[in-house]
């Protein structure tokens, strides 16, 4: 949980949800977020599928994409205080990790396993691997440097399963 609030409580964009508050009362620690009234990419394509469907209309996948990357890229290229390149990188996205808003606004979250270059906030040892494999880039699944690129391999994954529903 600290993670996620230390990286967390740094992205500011519409489409990152937003870390609110990281605190500890009597002993627990908590993590406050934005609540997003919508679901999340998963629920969309769980639904479309009980629909008969097999893949969102392309315009629909195309717009959720774009957002997607959006905030991607303002986390990747996201500077300290200091002035330095954070490299902030999710690490974990796909579906379920994807929020639409009631209002269609996208919204990537779960940075909890996310990892950043700078000092205060390097989350892994270098090697380990984290995230789930069918999003993975094969630099990322074979534990190799992560950077932006991880990101944008798993967002391509996402955009092929909206479109074709696999």
């Amino acid at each position: 949980m600290a993670r996620e609030a230390m990286i967390g409580s740094r992205l500011q964009h519409p489409n990152i949800v937003e870390t609110l508050e990281f605190n500890e009362i009597e002993g627990r620690m908590f993590l406050a977020l934005e609540f997003v009234e919508g679901q999340t990419v998963e629920e969309l394509l769980i639904q479309t599928r009980n629909e008969g469907q097999e893949g969102l209309p392309l315009d629909l996948a195309l717009e959720i994409i774009i957002q997607v990357l959006k905030g991607l890229a303002y986390a990747h290229r996201l500077t300290s205080p200091e002035g330095e390149v954070m490299g902030i990188i999710h690490r974990d996205l796909k579906p379920g990790n994807i929020m639409v808003s009631r209002h269609g606004i996208v919204k990537v979250m779960d940075f909890g396993i996310a990892k950043a270059k700078v000092a205060c906030a390097t989350i892994t040892a270098a090697g380990q691997v984290r995230g789930t494999p069918i999003y993975m880039a094969p630099e990322q699944v074979t534990g190799k440097p992560l950077d932006g690129r991880c990101d944008q391999f798993a967002a391509a994954t996402v955009l092929y399963e909206l479109i074709t529903g696999r």
